[in-house]
């Protein structure tokens, strides 16, 4: 299955958090790509504290990465799941992340990647071929249930422990997309203690990621809850800082109106917003807010009739 980039994606923030913005960002939003980039009035030097308010345009619907089908519920799993690989969003190159390094064979149909070593998930077990294994056969089992899932595993026939640190993925046929979907959120790693749940528990129990936050809670149609997770120092090479994060808290608020959205925005309710109109940026950017637009990755396929987020 083809992949092709959704609509570009819009922020805003006020200039009193801009760098809080500019983490949130970094760690959730935009690690879609897991790139750290912000430019503008958010580049400033970072300080540690704090608890950002984040206003999303949908209810996520569910919080499981595995089964999520949107961008605003890919927001929260991408700040408690890692990836095994990353994706630089300016050169789509394909980079390191919780793999070292891989291998894929000549026909596409094997994909090896040997593991770092000090990555572990939130309950303090380790990111292993044996978690890499169960996070692929649980996304391969869920079938339709998990959309993206199921295409970015099209012809998944099995992955084998070759040692601890080593996993080795086997398609019945050539899947030349697979490498770059090992960067989605849609692929990232769940403790196997989370993979045991039935699959509608995970759409609203508090997962356990190896990310840089973990999931506190989620209220649907409300919020998503997450904390700094103490001790992560496995982020992205593409992240201007791969250690712990800097915010103490994310709150990810359900707003569905534009217009509330960014009237929370200037009163304050809120330290920044998605969904932004293209129509708004310019009202937005004139009252000294920092308006910041990025497009979600992917390779563009003329034959692609689904856009698929990470």
């Amino acid at each position: 299955m083809s992949r092709r980039p959704m609509p570009a994606r819009h922020f805003a923030s006020s200039p009193a958090t801009a760098l809080a913005a500019a983490l949130v960002l970094s760690l959730t939003a935009t690690a879609c790509s897991g790139a750290s980039g912000s430019s503008g009035k958010a580049a400033s030097t970072p300080r540690s504290g704090g608890h950002l308010r984040f206003a999303m345009a949908a209810d996520p619907g569910c919080v499981d990465p595995q089964q999520a089908t949107t961008t605003d519920a890919l927001y929260g799993a991408r700040a408690f799941v890692d990836s095994l690989t990353d994706q630089n969003p300016t050169t789509g190159q394909i980079v390191p992340w919780i793999a070292r390094s891989w291998q894929v064979s000549s026909d596409a149909t094997q994909f090896t990647f040997s593991l770092r070593t000090d990555a572990t998930f939130a309950d303090g077990t380790p990111v292993d071929a044996k978690a890499v294994k169960a996070n692929l056969d649980a996304v391969a089992a869920l079938g339709a249930k998990s959309m993206l899932g199921a295409g970015y595993l099209q012809g998944y026939r099995s992955t084998e422990v070759v040692d601890r640190y080593t996993a080795k993925v086997t398609f019945k046929g050539p899947n030349e997309q697979f490498l770059q979907a090992t960067s989605t959120a849609t692929l990232g790693l769940l403790a196997p203690a989370s993979l045991k749940l039935p699959a509608d528990k995970r759409c609203t129990a508090k997962l356990i990621g190896s990310g840089p936050f973990t999931l506190d809670g989620y209220t649907p149609n409300t919020s998503v809850e997450l904390t700094r997770r103490k001790g992560y120092t496995w982020g992205s090479p593409l992240w201007k800082h791969s250690g712990a994060a800097y915010l103490d808290k994310l709150t990810l608020r359900v707003v569905p109106e534009a217009g509330v959205r960014s009237g929370s925005l200037n009163s304050g309710q809120v330290d920044a917003i998605a969904g932004v109109a293209p129509q708004d940026q310019e009202t937005l950017a004139g009252q000294g807010l920092s308006v910041l637009d990025r497009p979600n990755p992917g390779v563009p396929s003329p034959s692609a009739s689904t856009p698929h987020g990470r």
